[in-house]
C-alpha cells in the first residue's frame, strides 16, 4: 500500500525540489546603494557615527531583502569604482543617470536607493526608492518616519521597510 503512493509522491517531490532553484534564479535582480544622510548634519562630530549608521542601513536592506527571497540582492563589488566615484557627490539617489549607470554596470534590474533625512536627533525619516534598471523610472517609493537617532531605531526602520514590501506589494515588485 506504501509503495503505489510513493511512486506518486516521487515525481511531485522531484519537480518541487528542482522548481526551488529555479525560483531563485527567477528572482529581480536589484543594486542596493549605500545609504545617504541628509538634514540637521550640524553637528560634524557626529558625522561618523551617521556613516556608520548608514552602512548599516545599508547592510540591514540587503540582508533582509536577499534572505526574504525579495530580491537576487547584487554583489556590488565589480562597480567599487563607480561607486567610489559617485559617493564624493551628494544625494546620488536623485541622480537619475548615476543609478542607471550603477544598475547597468552591474546588471541590475532594479536599483534601491535609500536615504534618512535627520530633522533632529528625535526625528529621521527614511525614503527609499526602487528604480527600474534601464530607464531608472521609479516603481517603488516608501517614506517611513522614526523615532531615534540610534542603531535600534535606524535598524527597526530598515526591518519594517523590508516587511512591508513582503507582505504588502507583492504586485510591485
Amino acid at each position: 500500500m506504501l509503495r503505489p503512493v510513493l511512486r506518486r509522491l516521487v515525481p511531485f517531490a522531484l519537480l518541487l525540489a528542482l522548481a526551488v532553484p529555479a525560483a531563485a534564479a527567477e528572482r529581480t535582480s536589484l543594486v542596493v546603494l549605500d545609504a545617504e544622510v541628509e538634514g540637521d548634519l550640524s553637528d560634524t562630530s557626529r558625522r561618523g557615527e551617521w556613516d556608520a549608521r548608514a552602512a548599516l542601513l545599508t547592510r540591514a536592506l540587503k540582508d533582509g531583502l536577499n534572505a526574504d527571497g525579495l530580491y537576487r540582492v547584487l554583489d556590488d563589488s565589480a562597480a567599487a569604482d563607480l561607486l567610489a566615484r559617485l559617493r564624493t557627490r551628494r544625494e546620488v539617489h536623485a541622480c537619475e543617470a548615476c543609478l542607471v549607470e550603477v544598475a547597468e554596470r552591474l546588471g541590475g534590474e532594479r536599483v534601491l536607493s535609500a536615504w534618512v533625512f535627520r530633522m533632529s536627533a528625535l526625528i529621521l525619516t527614511l525614503h527609499v526608492e526602487i528604480r527600474d534598471g534601464k530607464s531608472g523610472a521609479v516603481l517603488i517609493r516608501k517614506i517611513l518616519d522614526f523615532r531615534g537617532d540610534n542603531d535600534t531605531a535606524w535598524l527597526r526602520a530598515a526591518n519594517y521597510f523590508v516587511r512591508w514590501l513582503r507582505d504588502d506589494t507583492p504586485a510591485l515588485r
